[in-house]
């Protein structure tokens, strides 16, 4: 059987970063995980049971006392990571990149959030450990297409995945003709601001919405601009909303769940970070029945080929936005339709099972 490594966040188990990066000695022996991403879960964990129940390419974290036919470095292009599979590659093993953020394109001197920008040296870690792979994933069409720029081998888009084992029993949801419609959003605290997008439409229609926001502290805004910041505190004070706790990918899910409603992902689209962004933050959200209403994001346009036309709403402008609420409101969009189509659209195109045979179709491809 043959063996794949991944190495994750950087985290490559040695004896250097047992002393220096807060490893504990055990990692050298059982890998390295970095069990608080959600990003590590979905990329390596639901993949790596599905492919491990059927597959002759054995998946499992990099131990340093076992050999590899392969190594994937899921974001993982640290100066240490770049060293380290170059030495493996001179011994034969296959190195492959798993890209997740576009690294490579310079930014605008003016984006709303500089630290969404990446710096020089994390656009060198990229290029180097690209030009250098064997094989590069990427997690959405069009960053594989920027990453195939960069790269004599194979780069191909391969999606985030959603595990459906993890999907809770969907309550009912149908609502009386007052109730307010529910306006889901999950995602870094930081990236919050990405709401003033569509400020007019969450205003035109605060009596009759309520806004979810699931993230963490959102004390982070002090990283905003002055104005960035009052605006937004000024729209949380306009619109009614509540602000979970992220504690969980299945928390997450439960909330979608227990409570329905419609997925939301306004973004700004003058960063290469949020062209190069997944699909996630909505196939989470419509696994669990909440249709979408988003920006015209790569990404989101490649959910919406996929998708029945009802499932997802991608709107071009704030006239866009504001027709999609209405049509929400006044029931002539019908969530109940939608939210079953977008279930179907997950569970055809982005479930775990169906990524993870994509996945070891690739892999297996670089290593014949």
């Amino acid at each position: 059987m043959k063996r794949l490594g991944f190495i994750i966040n950087s985290r490559l188990p040695n004896a250097a970063a047992v002393f220096s990066r807060g490893m504990l000695p055990h990692h050298l022996l059982t890998g390295w995980d970095d069990s608080a991403s959600p990003m590590s879960l979905m990329r390596f964990h639901w993949i790596a049971d599905a492919v491990n129940k059927q597959s002759r390419i054995h998946y499992e974290l990099y131990k340093p006392w076992r050999h590899y036919d392969a190594l994937m470095l899921v974001k993982s292009m640290a100066y240490d990571c770049t060293v380290f599979a170059k030495k493996e590659k001179a011994r034969g093993t296959r190195i492959l990149f798993d890209a997740n953020v576009d690294y490579y394109t310079a930014p605008p001197n003016d984006g709303p959030l500089p630290e969404m920008a990446p710096t020089e040296n994390q656009r060198s870690q990229a290029l180097e450990m690209t030009g250098m792979a064997d094989g590069v994933m990427a997690s959405s069409r069009h960053l594989a297409e920027i990453c195939s720029q960069y790269s004599s081998s194979p780069a191909e888009w391969i999606p985030d995945n959603v595990n459906l084992s993890l999907i809770p029993s969907r309550k009912n949801n149908s609502s009386a003709g007052n109730a307010p419609l529910l306006v889901w959003w999950s995602g870094m605290p930081q990236k919050a601001f990405e709401f003033l997008a569509i400020e007019t439409t969450l205003r035109k229609y605060a009596s009759r919405i309520h806004l979810h926001l699931v993230t963490n502290d959102l004390s982070v805004m002090n990283v905003w601009s002055p104005d960035i910041q009052q605006r937004f505190r000024t729209l949380l004070k306009d619109v009614p909303h509540t602000i979970h706790a992220f504690g969980s990918v299945e928390n997450l899910l439960r909330l979608y769940a227990d409570h329905g409603g419609i997925v939301v992902s306004p973004r700004f689209l003058d960063t290469p970070y949020n062209l190069g962004h997944s699909e996630w933050k909505l196939t989470l959200a419509m696994a669990c029945g909440l249709p979408a209403v988003c920006s015209p994001v790569p990404s989101y346009g490649d959910v919406a080929a996929r998708a029945p036309g009802n499932a997802i709403r991608i709107c071009q402008t704030e006239e866009d936005w504001s027709t999609a609420f209405s049509s929400a409101l006044d029931k002539s969009w019908d969530l109940a339709d939608a939210g079953a189509a977008a279930i179907d659209t997950v569970e055809k195109h982005y479930s775990t099972a169906v990524v993870a045979e994509k996945h070891l179709a690739f892999v297996s491809r670089i290593l014949s």
